[in-house]
């Protein structure tokens, strides 16, 4: 069965290595998101019609 230690118990040592394997994670998801990005952006370029002006076109409104 496991027994929390007490803080004074955890070594800095411990810390740090959470702390950069916790920034190695982090730095992993950013690229992620960044490749995800700029292929939305490539597949944007192809097609002008986004989102935002499809909905705010004339033709899309709905006048009632």
């Amino acid at each position: 069965m496991y027994t929390p230690q007490p803080l004074s118990a955890i070594r800095s040592v411990e810390v740090s290595e959470w702390i950069s394997s916790l920034e190695l994670w982090a730095s992993g998801i950013m690229q992620i998101a960044e490749i995800k990005l700029s292929r939305l952006d490539r597949r944007g370029d192809d097609n002008k019609d986004t989102f935002a002006d499809s909905a705010s076109s004339p033709e899309n409104c709905d006048e009632r």
